[in-house]
C-alpha cells in the first residue's frame, strides 16, 4: 500500500506542475489572440481540476491501512480512515466541474468544483499531518 499510496500522492499533485507549465504558455506571448488566450487558460483550468479523481488513489491506500490495522494499539485512529473517506467524496465534484460546465455550482470557479475541494484539501493537510506528529511521536 505504501506505492499505492505514492503512486496517489504523485498523481495528485502533478496537475499542480502542469498548469503552471500551461499558464506560462499562455503568458509567454502577451500579444496572441485573446481567443488563444483563453483557450490555454481554460486547458490549464481543466488540468488543475479533472485530475482530482487521481488523489483519491492517495486516501483509497491511507483508508485500508488504517482500516486494516488490527494491531492492539493502531498507529493511526480510525478518525483517520474517516477523514480520508470524506475527503475522497469531497474530491469527486472536482471532476464533474470538467463535465457539467454550463452549471456555475460546478464551475471552474465554482462553491462545488473549486472552493470544496480546496477546503477538504487544506483540512486533509492538516489534519494528517497532526495525526503523522502524534504517530511518529509515539
Amino acid at each position: 500500500m505504501v506505492f499505492v499510496q505514492l503512486m496517489g500522492g504523485v498523481m495528485g499533485n502533478l496537475p499542480f506542475a502542469l498548469t503552471g507549465i500551461i499558464w506560462t504558455v499562455a503568458a509567454f506571448w502577451p500579444d496572441r489572440p485573446p481567443e488563444l488566450a483563453q483557450a490555454i487558460n481554460d486547458l490549464a483550468w481543466f488540468a488543475l481540476e479533472m485530475p482530482a479523481l487521481t488523489a483519491v488513489i492517495q486516501f483509497v491506500a491511507i483508508i485500508c491501512v488504517v482500516l486494516g490495522d488490527r494491531s492492539e494499539a493502531p498507529i493511526f485512529p480510525k478518525c483517520v480512515a474517516w477523514l480520508n473517506i470524506v475527503v475522497s467524496i469531497a474530491f469527486l465534484p472536482g471532476v464533474a466541474g470538467g463535465w457539467l460546465v454550463d452549471s456555475k455550482a460546478v464551475d471552474w470557479n465554482g462553491v462545488i468544483a473549486y472552493l470544496m475541494l480546496g477546503v477538504a484539501s487544506a483540512c486533509w493537510v492538516v489534519l494528517m499531518f497532526i495525526a503523522l506528529r502524534k504517530a511518529a511521536r509515539r
